[in-house]
C-alpha cells in the first residue's frame, strides 16, 4: 500500500500496452451477472456497477455466455440465481446436415445488435475514463 497514483486509467493501460513503466501495475476482473445480463440496459447496468464498486483499471465487458449462438436458434433458461448459469434447451445444431444449415450472422441484427448497444451504453457510462473490451467468442 502507499504507491502513488500518478497516471489516470488511459495512461496506465496504454503504457503498459506498449511496454512502458507504469504506476501501478494494471487490475481487472469480470464474472456473469446471471440476473441482469439478458437486456442491454441490465448487461450494462451490471458492468458500470461492478465498474464503479471496484473501480477497476480496465473492463472487460462480460456478455451472457449464450449470446453468441441465439441468433442461430439456440435457447436457453435463466436459472434465476446470480450465481448459476442458464440451460441450454434447445440447440442449432442437432445433426452433422445442421452445420450446413447456419448462415452468416448480421451483427447489426438480433441478439448481436443487443450486445452491441450494451456496449454503446456503456461506452457512455465510462465517459472515456475507463478502456474497456469486449470477448468475441467463437462458436465452434
Amino acid at each position: 500500500m502507499g504507491e502513488k497514483v500518478t497516471m489516470s486509467k488511459m495512461e496506465r493501460i496504454k503504457a503498459a500496452l506498449a511496454g512502458e513503466p507504469v504506476d501501478l501495475v494494471p487490475i481487472s476482473f469480470w464474472g456473469h451477472n446471471y440476473l441482469k445480463e439478458w437486456t442491454p440496459q441490465g448487461l450494462a447496468e451490471a458492468m458500470l456497477e461492478f465498474q464503479q464498486k471496484y473501480d477497476w483499471d480496465y473492463m472487460k465487458v462480460n456478455p451472457r455466455a449464450s449470446y453468441f449462438v441465439e441468433d442461430w436458434g439456440c435457447k436457453f433458461q435463466p436459472s434465476g440465481d446470480p450465481y448459476m448459469s442458464p440451460t441450454s434447451i434447445d440447440y442449432a445444431v442437432k445433426s452433422t446436415q445442421d452445420w450446413a444449415r447456419l448462415e452468416v450472422l448480421d451483427p447489426p441484427k438480433g441478439v448481436l445488435a443487443e450486445h452491441l448497444y450494451a456496449l454503446q451504453l456503456i461506452s457512455e457510462g465510462l465517459r472515456g475514463e475507463v478502456p474497456f473490451v469486449q470477448t468475441v467468442f467463437s462458436p465452434l
